[in-house]
């Protein structure tokens, strides 16, 4: 890591994730669902995978879009930001298996406790191989 000298004083460290994700399948803002619309579409019309910590809503469409909603039930920001990261993570490790465009959304549960990245690769892929097979 490479130390830079602040305006305010000590050097800190530059966040070497950052520089180490820049080109490398990094998703795209623009992968996000914002849209309203289409959000409405989605979970009126989705097909739903439940399970142990999350359940994901699926409809094909032209391109590969994703959105993660956890609840304000979840009262911690950091809490939520941290779930948010840790799946959009699997997300972004786990795409290489999913074949078909579409729109997804992922609903955590949030009664449970928070899941291990690995678990959450794991359960992203075999939903994205299913919807591979039955395409």
């Amino acid at each position: 890591m490479v130390a830079r000298c602040w305006p305010g004083g000590a050097p800190r460290a530059v966040n070497s994730w950052r520089q180490r994700l820049v080109g490398k399948s990094k998703l795209p803002r623009s992968a996000s669902l914002k849209r309203r619309v289409e959000i409405d579409s989605l979970f009126a019309t989705g097909q739903r995978f439940p399970t142990d910590f999350f359940t994901l809503v699926w409809q094909p469409a032209g391109q590969f879009r994703y959105g993660i909603f956890v609840p304000r039930t979840v009262k911690s920001a950091t809490t939520r930001n941290r779930l948010k990261r840790r799946f959009r993570e699997a997300i972004r490790l786990s795409r290489h298996d999913l074949s078909v465009p579409g729109h997804m959304a992922v609903l955590p549960i949030t009664s449970r406790t928070e899941p291990a990245l690995e678990r959450l690769i794991d359960d992203l892929s075999r939903i994205f191989k299913q919807l591979t097979i039955s395409k």
